[in-house]
């Protein structure tokens, strides 16, 4: 990412500091490849290979998508594996993740189709449409807490 520039002297010099990795995560509009194990491991990759660059990682606007309100448990337990890793990863890598900003805190009651329906998902908040915390929501702080 930053050896094709050069400084005065010929020597690559660096051009970007740091990356934001957007983070919806899990189908669009669809519960199909929602809460998949497999991308906890594949953003833990991610993270690393942009650290190895010398860059400053943060998981921007990321959302754990659902669309199936049955499915709350398993995204409740989603969650919880992402921030393990995250928490993790810091302990056994220095500090490679600087910091992860979540995108719709809330459920949505947008109508399916709708362009936030899709990116976000009726059911990805860590919050109700009311306000009140969500399995997931204390899943995470547990899991900060530790």
């Amino acid at each position: 990412m930053n050896s094709y520039a050069k400084d005065e002297n010929g020597n690559s010099r660096k051009l970007c500091d740091g990356v934001g990795m957007q983070g919806y995560i899990g189908g669009y509009g669809v519960q199909e490849g929602c809460l998949v194990d497999s991308h906890v491991d594949m953003i833990r990759k991610e993270i690393l290979n942009y650290a190895a660059m010398g860059l400053e990682v943060q998981i921007t606007e990321m959302a754990v998508r659902n669309f199936d309100l049955t499915q709350a448990d398993k995204h409740a337990e989603f969650y919880a594996k992402l921030f393990r890793m995250f928490m993790d990863l810091n302990g056994e890598n220095g500090n490679p993740l600087k910091a992860v900003s979540i995108w719709g805190l809330t459920d949505t009651n947008a109508p399916k189709g709708n362009y936030v329906y899709n990116l976000n998902s009726p059911y990805g908040g860590l919050y109700d449409l009311k306000l009140n915390p969500k399995d997931a929501f204390q899943k995470v702080y547990d899991t900060l807490k530790q």
